[in-house]
Formats: structure tokens, C-alpha cells, sequence
């Protein structure tokens, strides 16, 4: 797991390709309401409830505060939609 120095580092795409890592670590798994298709994830931090995604929103506090979290990066993840990550630029292309 990463340390808080190289989070400081890291990108929106990083961040959330970490988290997507988590998520599946910890086994979080994304459950769609067939009538409306509404994606819910269950909460890590308070068991029993489950959080509203889309693949631009989550309703929990994460979300809300850092604009990304593990449930939303489950939900990218299961549609193969997390960002891609660029590849470092090399200081002699410059």
C-alpha cells in the first residue's frame, strides 16, 4: 500500500486506479438494481449501508470530499472504464 508521500504525488487517474485496487482487495462488489439500473456498493465504513454510484457520482463522504473512493472506482472498474494513466514524460523528449 502506498504512503502518504506518494499519494501527495499522484494523479486524479492514479488515485482512482488505486482505488479500484482496493476495491477489489477488498472484495467489494457492485450491485445493479435490474428495474432502474442503479449501481450500490456497500459501505466499508459503515456496514449495512450502501452507497448510490454512477459512473460520474458517488453519494458517500469520500466521493463528496476528493471527488473519487472505492466505490465508485468498483463501479469504473467493472464496465473497463478506469482512466489511463499516462506514461511518465521522459526529461530528454523535452
Amino acid at each position: 500500500m502506498g504512503t502518504t508521500v506518494e499519494r501527495q504525488h499522484e494523479t486524479h487517474e492514479e488515485a482512482i486506479r488505486r482505488l479500484a485496487r482496493r476495491a477489489h482487495e477488498r472484495g467489494l462488489q457492485v450491485l445493479v438494481y435490474p428495474r432502474t439500473n442503479e449501481h450500490y456498493v456497500a459501505s466499508v465504513s459503515h456496514p449495512g449501508t450502501l452507497h448510490r454510484v454512477t459512473m460520474a457520482t458517488c453519494d458517500c463522504s469520500g466521493f463528496l470530499r476528493h471527488r473519487r473512493c472505492v466505490h465508485h472506482a468498483a463501479v469504473l472498474a467493472m464496465y473497463g472504464a478506469l482512466p489511463v494513466v499516462p506514461a511518465p514524460s521522459s526529461p530528454l523528449a523535452a
